[in-house]
Order: C-alpha cells, then sequence, then structure tokens
C-alpha cells in the first residue's frame, strides 16, 4: 500500500511513533517524502544540546529551522580532576579554578552574541547545566547529567540494576557514600572530616568565584552580555551543584527582557552561618531585582541532602535546614503580579501569608496556582498550629480572585503531608494526604467552604488519604506520593533525587 493512500490521521499516528523512538534515525527518515521531511526537520530542532564549542555552528546550524527550536541545553564542562584534586588535603577549595572561569565567560558571551539576534517574538527555553565530567568518578558516582525531558517509562528501574550499582559502589578511595555508614553511622566518628567536606565542596563551588580568586574584571563579565529578547524560559536545575551568585543571575536575567518563567533548584547551604548570609544575599541581589518582579511563573526549590549536611554536623550544620522568615515575606510581596509561584523548603508557608492582622492586606490578582512547604505539616506539631496555618491560608485567599489551587505539603523520609484546595471543580474539593491520621477542623472547613461559596456559590469536598510512611524514602517520593503539580519540581530532577536514594537502598541491600 502507498504511503499516500493512507488516511491522513493514519499517516500523522506513524509519524508520531517514529519521532518518539529514541533509537530511530532521523536524518535518514527526513528524505522519506516532503510530509516526512517536514515532520521529521520540526523534531530535529525543537530541541538542541549546545557546548561551548559548538556555539559557533548555531546560527549556520539553525539558519532554515530556526522557527521551530523551543529549548537549548548550554552544557558548560568543566575540567576534569583526579583523585587528589577531587579532596585536597591541604586545604577546603571554595572557587573555580581560572580556566574554568574563563571558559564560563566566554561561553555566555559567545551565546548571548549568537541568539540575541534571533526573532524577538520567540518563546526560547535555555536550560544552563554546570558540571565536570568527573564528578560521577569520585565520590558521586550516582550523578547523571541529563536534558530537560521527562524520564521514559521504566527508565528509573532500568538504570539501577545491581550489578551496575555494585561495580560502582566498590571503591576503597570513595567510600563515604557506601550504605554501611548508614547502618553503623559510628564510623563517621572515625572518617577526617576536611576530606569529606572538601569532596562535597569540589562540586559546590561557587561559579565564578569567591574572594581573591574573584576580581573586579569578573564581577562585570556579566554586565557586557547582549540583550537577548529571545529567550522567555530559563531553567536551572538541581543536577547543576556548583554555586551561582545571585548577583550574576539577576544580572544575566536582565539580559533577558522578555523573561517571563524561571525555574530555579538550587542546593542548601552546609553552614548554619553561611546559610543565614547567602540567604541575605539571596534576598537583596536575585529577589529583589527587576527581572524577579517581571516574571509570571516562579518555581524555587531547595534541594538537600542528608549524606552531605552529615559531614557537617552536629556543629556547623543542622539537619533539617530552617525556612527563612525573610525569604518567605519577600516571596510573598515581590509575587504580587504572578500567575504561578512555586516555593519548597526554604520558606513556609505560614510566615509567606503573614499574621492575619497584617493591614492592609497583600494582593494577588493574577495568582492562579500557589504551592509552598510548610514544616509545621509534621505528626508532632499540634493539630491546633496546622489549623490556625489552614484558616490563615483560607483568609489569604480572599485577595487572589483568580486562584485554581493552592497546594501546602512538606516531606521527608517517612514523612508526606498536604493540603490541597482546587478550585477548579464544583464543589471545591478540599483534600488531606498524610502518613499520619488527622481530620481538618470544622473552622478551617468553614473559612474556606466560604471561599467556595464566593467563587462558584457552591461548597465544598472533603478528601482523606492515608499513606504508608515506609513508601517515602526521601522528600521526592513524598513528592509522587502526595501527586503534587507538576509546579514543583522539572521531572528529571525528581527522577534523579529518587535515582540517588533508589542506589542507597540497593547498596544496602549488595553491602
Amino acid at each position: 500500500m502507498a504511503w499516500t493512500s493512507l488516511p491522513p490521521e493514519i499517516r500523522l499516528l506513524v509519524l508520531e511513533a517514529l519521532v518518539e523512538d529514541d533509537d530511530c534515525n532521523f536524518a535518514d527518515l527526513a528524505v522519506v517524502s516532503k510530509e516526512w521531511k517536514g515532520v521529521i526537520e520540526q523534531q530535529n530542532f525543537q530541541r538542541i544540546k549546545l557546548t561551548p564549542p559548538r556555539i559557533a555552528e548555531l546560527d549556520t546550524m539553525t539558519l532554515r529551522n530556526r522557527n521551530h527550536v523551543r529549548y537549548l541545553w548550554f552544557c558548560l564542562e568543566l575540567e576534569r580532576y583526579d583523585c587528589p584534586q577531587c579532596t585536597p588535603e591541604d586545604e577546603l577549595v571554595p572557587f573555580m579554578n581560572t580556566r574554568d572561569i574563563t571558559l564560563i565567560k566566554a561561553a555566555f558571551h559567545h551565546l548571548f552574541s549568537v541568539i540575541s539576534n534571533w526573532a524577538p517574538d520567540s518563546c526560547l527555553s535555555l536550560d544552563i547545566s554546570v558540571y565536570s565530567a568527573s564528578d560521577r568518578d569520585h565520590w558521586f558516582k550516582y550523578l547523571t547529567f541529563e536534558p530537560d525531558a521527562p524520564p521514559k517509562a521504566g527508565r528509573h528501574d532500568q538504570e539501577l540494576d545491581p550489578e551496575t550499582v555494585l561495580a560502582r559502589q566498590y571503591d576503597h578511595r570513595h567510600q563515604w557514600e557506601e550504605s554501611d555508614l548508614d547502618r553503623h553511622p559510628q564510623q563517621w566518628q572515625r572518617l577526617p572530616l576536611v576530606p569529606l567536606q572538601s569532596a562535597i565542596e569540589k562540586v559546590f563551588v561557587q561559579i565564578m568565584g569567591i574572594g581573591d580568586n574573584y576580581n573586579a574584571q569578573d564581577k562585570d563579565w556579566c554586565r557586557q552580555l547582549p540583550q537577548v529578547p529571545a529567550v522567555t524560559r530559563i531553567l536551572l536545575r538541581q543536577q547543576t551543584r556548583r554555586r551561582w551568585n545571585y548577583a550574576d543571575l539577576a544580572e544575566i536575567f536582565a539580559h533577558l527582557p522578555r523573561l517571563r518563567e524561571l525555574w530555579y533548584e538550587p542546593w542548601r547551604e552546609w553552614d548554619n552561618g553561611f546559610q543565614e548570609m547567602k540567604d541575605e544575599e539571596f534576598i537583596i541581589d536575585l529577589l529583589q531585582s527587576p527581572p524577579l518582579r517581571r516574571l509570571s511563573s516562579l518555581t524555587i526549590f531547595e534541594n538537600f541532602n542528608d549524606r552531605y549536611a552529615q559531614a557537617y554536623m552536629p556543629i556547623h550544620c543542622e539537619e533539617v535546614r530552617t525556612p527563612s522568615f525573610d525569604i518567605s515575606q519577600m516571596l510573598s510581596s515581590i509575587s504580587v503580579n504572578f500567575d504561578h509561584l512555586s516555593a519548597s523548603f526554604m520558606v513556609d508557608a505560614g510566615d509567606f501569608f503573614g499574621a492575619e492582622e497584617c493591614q492592609p492586606p497583600q494582593r494577588w490578582p493574577n495568582l492562579k496556582s500557589l504551592v509552598l512547604t510548610s514544616e509545621m505539616l509534621d505528626p508532632y506539631e499540634s493539630h491546633t498550629n496546622i489549623m490556625d496555618m489552614l484558616r490563615k491560608a483560607a483568609l489569604r485567599s480572599a485577595y487572589m480572585p483568580q486562584l485554581e489551587t493552592m497546594e501546602i505539603w512538606n516531606g521527608g523520609v517517612g514523612l508526606a503531608a498536604l493540603f490541597r484546595y482546587d478550585g477548579r471543580t464544583q464543589p471545591s474539593i478540599l483534600e488531606w494526604r498524610s502518613t499520619w491520621d488527622i481530620k481538618l477542623g470544622l473552622s478551617v472547613i468553614r473559612a474556606w467552604e466560604a471561599v467556595s461559596m464566593r467563587r462558584s456559590g457552591r461548597g465544598v469536598e472533603l478528601v482523606y488519604d492515608m499513606l504508608d510512611s515506609e513508601n517515602i524514602h526521601s522528600h521526592a517520593d513524598a513528592i509522587l506520593a502526595l501527586d503534587l503539580s507538576e509546579l514543583v519540581i522539572r521531572p528529571v530532577s525528581l527522577h534523579q533525587i529518587r535515582r540517588k536514594h533508589s542506589w542507597r537502598r540497593i547498596a544496602d541491600i549488595l553491602t
């Protein structure tokens, strides 16, 4: 049967199946026909991986198909390093070397110069990753560096077969990630802390350096970037463990005049005092910057890892990071024109909503979805305090006339809790899902009923769901069990966090 004799809907299904096949050679398929060429070229050019050496080819490579480009994965791969460099014995190294600094500055200037001339009405996503291929050769063997795409079905289990874990796990030079440390935590007392901290600092070093290694020229590097109106979305995912300088980020964003969406997945600090300092810089240098206030959608997911924190405990590092009251209040202030906001772990919902007697009340005229964490959602917290916070959330929603969904959640090992208001249905739904038994108080139900009555003239439907705490091995498992909205974290980041914890569990069994 000739291809052209097939119904158009059948031809479309065949082409869609082909472009979803990872093993398919798109270049060969494009020459089959004009119809195939149009579909295949669109698929080929939608998503581009870009390394510094390939920036020079970008204009030529996309000349005919630039209107198809929607996503650039900008991979800044740093110098490789060997074992003596992965845990230097003499001192901690808090800054990048000058060669990596030069590479980053040159790559950003080159990329921005090339795409500055792209159509100003484009909707381009720029996904930036900074890493060294050596990171997973030493202390962090479970790391992966991937583009932003949902994991394939079944891929999570396939990657973590026991033989692979055992082969990479058995490394006498890098044993602090081995699972016997989980079963025998006293072994931490016999391990020198400086090498452990040095290993962490190696991958969590600040981008562009600090102190004497960060001169005046380095501070001004991003002010000379060209304006790039084509970029409307930035992704800074958790697979980049190197830490961004907040002032640099604000300056980079200032050169993206049409930036409307930001996904930022930083890591917590491993020192309490330094965390306080960085929180203040986060507010002053980034949250108060004009580009952040112009956003319509902002997601901040602050990631953490108990193993990293243990290398600094108990003197320098809290096991669980205390949410920042000041960041919570500032996010509340700058989000007045946002359509969507999600902020996890560095903020607390109670602080975001402020005191009930706050006058005049904050207004969010455009806000459709709001996702916040609260450490108050904990089985050891008093029921009264939890209900007071949820009632305050209802009172604040009166100043969010477009609100469709609100999610307040918490998650960790053996812990998952979610309060969800969904006003897209009639009646609206109030959902409580957690690893412990709890019922919403009458004052909370009445407060949210009043919200629903004002919006739709209908009341609320209550939904309760009890979860098994034994299935919650990490905050990533909690996110899946709670069925949180996709606004919380990028799917590939969620997959990577679960992969790390699955790695540890498999290693437990093998050892």
